[in-house]
């Protein structure tokens, strides 16, 4: 919401700006205001305003202070246009102080903070002593305190940190702020204690939380007592066994309370786990089940929880048995159940168990259900979900109904654990939760490590490219891991009517076949360098088609992989997707995403290069007239679906063997294809494409690199190593060759998509072929030597890999190493990181030159160790060892979540001033060690000079009248800056006109004209003023019709010495001017 400024909290901004003149650090500065934002928004809650997050928050305040500065420095410092009320209160301090103090005490008066926060304070003060101790607790205190301003700082809290009294919330802010990348990197060597003092703080919400819930059951228990103790003798009380008293209990739970069995079993468990306990330690006379009066039973519980053991055995089992015992007690109390008719309801429960299945003392046994009904998840015995609908995942008493697929319930239970266990989950990031094979979970930006993955928070995802019965294995061991007992979720689900003939095993892995994932790369590769798309809109494509295999595993289509298929059963999987209507609703919600990407598969896998030996079952019939006859007139190939060289080949046929060929195309067609490698539209002869000395050579060099430990080589490289060979052969390009090959294949190698390898469970990533030889070489290398040892690999796929991967550091002059080939030490890296912290907070940012130049006199000998490393291959290593811990872009440094480029650097530097010099201009781009980002400044300055620019709120024009003086020289559509020489016409714009204020105001706030140039100049101005209603768009046509209109002959050094002599270039060179000569020429010859 927004709300004006009143007089109030004016002034209390006034008295924070003077508080924060006094701050010796940010830190100290950030406290302040973050004193000023809570007293403004618990005024605004007095006030009966309803406010948000926003309102008034720690951001801004930053702003609102520094217009307060504006105003208090006469414009000096700070951000202009300031609220009115800002200068009138200022005003008053300036000129009646005793007045100011008036407002001030009476501010302060109605922003005096709620008792409740000094309350909570204080009790924690208390609580967090006796725990820990003084020393301890003032230690923990401090580090709160500093948690609390950085959550204030990052938005993630508005109140102070000791209002927060739920846990769940509490653990939520934490664990946010830890994944900040910057709070982490500031905090690195007080993080064990950071986050002890994190726990403390949740332990004491935790235990308020508790003592809160155990009042209002007491409160509950009380009343329900008086009014047992009214009704006894209407309802009098009758024993019940132990085993009766479960029974009875499960009942409630289940029917009463309206718990899911498994939530239900879980509480008679736990209940029975503390009655064991408290039997084993002789704490209690009284046993649990054997009660039907809550006032013993309260008894019993409050004995136990004054046990440390039993406190400790309860905190590590996740409170369940304080959660049970209370829930027991709210049972004892429930006078219609316990007091009611307790034979009737007896012969009920007895009834029902029959249906419901023994509960009595077995309660793990699990209900038997036949044929649609409700089933559940058996951790501990696998079943086979094949054709099954999960129902609802029920996690700590909690039911979730809205996952009806097994992914979502999958998914769902990740979130649940990770919200309650976020430093077990974490800690699985980039593993295996087994220990070896593929990561189950990862960050969001390396999720194509991923097949199928699936978004948990804005932070992770998941893999969830298994099947229904692995993903709850996964399940199982990530609950074992968290330390969660089974018995306290419940995944219920039932079986689908689906006819027996159309039952698959759904219960092996999804993927089994080899080299998925190279596949995957091999289309995203295709999409780039044959479709011309970007490398993000490839990954784009490619994760839709894990959507589509996800979707069809999900909903038990008749595939669960589209990946590594051929182009029929892809044709196949497309029509089935889009026969069922769930998937047509789920491409449109992606906005037609699924669909784009598999056709675009499908023409992947449709390429010509794709190519398949014919292998039709030979039929009792002597095909050698026909390769004799192949071999002799069709050399360079039969045209097989012609009908004009069926014609042919039955002259052919009737000349060679004086008879007519009486068997119809299809059937000679089939022949041929019997004894013939087909290629496009084209089919060959084996045996004529190929010298055999050359296939021995051929085969020869494929079976000694496989054998020497080269996992495949690829069809391309293969191709090129041969071309010599194979240039009067009848094999053209490395598609022939493949197909080739698979043909005189007798089982000596393994024929993949793009590559031969010794057998199919080869796993073929030449991404880790690179980075090992890399790492093996342990220094530089030039890109065409790489090539030449990897030459197994094609180059271009190698160019490929090492521009996509920021592992691989380029060095400059077609260089290359691998990251982990720098030699620096943990601690130097722990130095290097703290360096350029101290940058970034001093600054917002380091420069690349300035990282190399301060790591050489700080730590010299990081450099003496890798002489043979550039400047920038050093930045940029350090960078990827950092992992992420740094925004690296370009030359600039920053915080991660800012991602500085050095645009943003001139931005930001402009922005903070109102009169800029170019000498400064020039001073900065020496420190960045760049060119001028003019665009940059011409957006956030006014240029009213050769060599001054002022900030964007002096810009004053009067756009009509300034429009209406360039019509006078404008007279055409467009004419060069330089042509407007006198300004005379031209209205005050508060500066003196000239060109370089004329090429702004084109720029930027004319109506009526544009300014096309190749880019703005630190001492001149060169371009063209054109009016916006003209046809001119580009740069190009204007450069076009200027030569094209030019009397002398069209020369290449003659029509750029006139651009510069007109003004529309400032040198005499331009990219596209021979392309331009063309197009004048041309137009010359039109006009004739």
């Amino acid at each position: 919401m927004r709300k004006n400024w009143d007089c109030y909290e004016v002034a209390k901004l006034i008295d924070t700006y003077f508080k924060t003149q006094s701050c010796q650090t940010p830190k100290e500065k950030n406290k302040v205001l973050g004193d000023l934002s809570t007293s403004l928004r618990n005024y605004a809650i007095k006030q009966g305003l309803e406010i948000d997050e926003k309102y008034r928050n720690l951001n801004g305040m930053i702003l609102q202070l520094s217009h307060m500065e504006y105003v208090i420095t006469s414009g000096k410092e700070g951000l202009p246009n300031a609220p009115k009320i800002f200068i009138d209160v200022f005003d008053i301090y300036k000129s009646n102080v005793g007045e100011y103090e008036k407002i001030l005490g009476k501010a302060n008066e109605l922003m005096t903070v709620e008792v409740f926060e000094q309350d909570r304070n204080s009790k924690f003060t208390c609580w967090i002593s006796e725990q820990y101790g003084s020393e301890r607790a003032s230690e923990i205190k401090n580090h709160l305190d500093d948690i609390e301003a950085w959550l204030h700082k990052k938005g993630l809290l508005f109140d102070p940190l000791y209002n927060v009294t739920s846990e769940k919330n509490a653990k939520r802010m934490f664990v946010s702020l830890k994944e900040n990348k910057m709070f982490r990197v500031t905090h690195i060597r007080k993080m064990p204690a950071i986050e002890a003092s994190m726990n403390a703080f949740l332990l004491f919400v935790k235990n308020t939380e508790n003592e809160k819930n155990e009042a209002i059951v007491r409160d509950k228990i009380e009343d329900a007592e008086e009014t047992i103790a009214d009704d006894e003798s209407k309802f009098p009380l009758k024993k019940l066994s132990s085993a009766e008293r479960r029974t009875d209990f499960y009942y409630w739970l289940k029917n009463k309370e309206g718990l899911a069995e498994a939530s239900c079993r879980s509480y008679i468990s736990a209940v029975g786990g503390a009655e064991q306990f408290a039997e084993e330690h002789n704490l209690d006379k009284h046993v649990l089940y054997e009660t039907s009066n809550s006032e013993e039973a309260t008894v019993t519980m409050n004995v136990l929880l004054q046990c440390s053991e039993f406190v400790d055995y309860n905190n590590g089992q996740h409170n369940c048995f304080r959660s049970a015992i209370n829930k027991y007690l709210m049972y004892l109390s429930d006078k219609s159940w316990v007091c009611g008719e307790v034979n009737d309801r007896q012969q009920n429960n007895k009834r029902l168990a029959t249906n419901d299945g023994n509960i009595h003392l077995s309660i793990k046994e699990k209900p038997k259900k036949t044929g649609n009904d409700l089933k559940f998840i058996d951790f501990e015995n696998k079943a086979s979900l094949a054709f099954t609908r999960p129902v609802y995942l029920e996690y700590s008493g909690k039911r979730s109904d809205t996952l009806n697929n097994w992914t979502k319930i999958y998914v769902g239970l990740w979130q649940k654990l990770l919200d309650d266990y976020p430093e077990t989950i974490h800690a699985l990031c980039d593993k295996n939760i087994y220990g070896q094979g593929r990561p189950d979970l990862c960050r969001i930006e390396d999720e194509l490590k991923m097949t199928a993955p699936k978004k948990l928070n804005d932070d992770f995802c998941i893999e969830t490219n298994l099947s229904a019965s692995d993903l709850m294995d996964k399940a199982h061991k990530l609950l074992e891991l968290c330390g969660v007992d089974t018995k306290n979720v419940s995944i219920a689900y039932i079986e689908k009517n689906i006819d027996s003939d159309k039952r698959m095993d759904r219960d092996v892995p999804a993927r089994k076949r080899r080299a998925r994932s190279s596949d995957m790369q091999e289309f995203q590769e295709w999409l780039v360098q044959h479709q011309g798309m970007a490398l993000n809109t490839s990954k784009s494509y490619a994760s839709a088609i894990n959507g589509a295999e996800s979707f069809a595993l999900e909903h038990n289509l008749s595939f669960d992989s589209i990946y590594g298929s051929d182009c029929e059963t892809v044709r196949k999987c497309i029509n089935e997707l889009f026969n069922n209507s769930e998937f047509i609703e789920f491409n449109d919600v992606g906005h037609n995403r699924f669909r784009a990407a598999l056709n675009k598969y499908l023409q992947y896998v449709s390429d010509e290069n794709i190519i398949q030996v014919a292998r039709i079952p030979k039929e009792d019939v002597d095909l050698t007239p026909y390769k004799e006859l192949l071999t002799e007139k069709y050399e360079k190939g039969f045209r097989i679906d012609s009908g004009i060289e069926m014609k042919k080949f039955k002259h052919f046929w009737q000349a060679q063997y004086g008879t007519e060929l009486t068997a119809d195309d299809d059937t000679i067609r089939s022949y041929i294809s019997q004894i013939t490698i087909r290629y496009q539209d084209f089919a060959y002869v084996p045996e004529t494409m190929l010298a055999p000395a050359k296939r021995e050579r051929l085969l020869s060099y494929v079976i000694s690199n496989l054998d020497n430990g080269k996992p495949a080589i690829y069809f391309d490289a293969l191709f090129n190593e041969f071309t010599v060979e194979l240039q009067e052969e009848k094999i053209y390009n490395s598609a022939m060759l493949k197909t080739y090959m698979s043909y005189i294949n007798q089982g000596k190698y393994f024929i993949g998509r793009n590559y031969v390898s010794a057998d199919n469970h080869v796993e073929v990533n030449p991404i880790d072929e690179v980075r090992n030889y890399l790492i093996l070489h342990g220094t530089t290398i030039s890109t065409e030597e790489l090539c030449e040892k990897l030459s197994h690999i094609p180059s271009r796929k190698i160019t490929y890999i090492l521009a996509t991967n920021r592992e691989f550091i380029s060095n400059g002059k077609g260089e290359y190493f691998h990251a982990n080939s720098m030699d620096i030490s943990s601690q130097e890296l722990s130095d290097i990181q703290e360096m350029i912290q101290k940058s970034i907070i001093e600054k917002q940012f380091m420069t690349g030159t300035e990282l190399v130049e301060e790591i050489g006199i700080k730590y010299p000998k990081v450099l003496e160790r890798q002489p043979q490393y550039s400047e920038f291959g050093i930045r940029d290593a350090i960078g990827y060892k950092l992992n992420g811990l740094f925004s690296f872009n370009g030359n600039i440094i920053s915080e991660s979540d800012q991602n500085l480029s050095m645009s943003d650097v001139y931005s930001n530097y402009c922005q903070k001033r109102t009169q800029i010099s170019l000498d400064e201009l020039n001073n900065l781009k020496q420190a960045l060690n760049s060119p001028i980002y003019f665009d940059a400044v011409y957006q956030n300055t006014l240029r009213i000079s050769e060599t001054n620019f002022v900030s964007v709120e002096q810009a004053n024009f009067d756009v009509k009248a300034t429009d209406n003086a360039i019509d006078r020289f404008c007279i055409g559509s467009y004419i060069p800056i330089m042509e407007v020489s006198h300004f005379g016409s031209f209205p005050y714009a508060g500066f003196m006109w000239n060109s370089f204020l004329l090429e702004h105001y084109v720029f930027k706030y004319s109506s009526n004209y544009k300014l096309l140039h190749t880019g703005f100049n630190a001492n001149s101005c060169v371009g063209a003023i054109v009016k916006r209603n003209s046809d001119f768009e580009e740069y190009n046509d204007i450069l076009t019709d200027v030569l094209a209109n030019y009397d002398a002959p069209l020369d290449r050094e003659a029509a750029l010495q006139y651009l510069c002599e007109q003004g529309y270039l400032a040198k005499r060179r331009y990219r596209d001017i021979d392309q331009i000569l063309v197009k004048a020429t041309a137009i010359r010859t039109q006009k004739g």
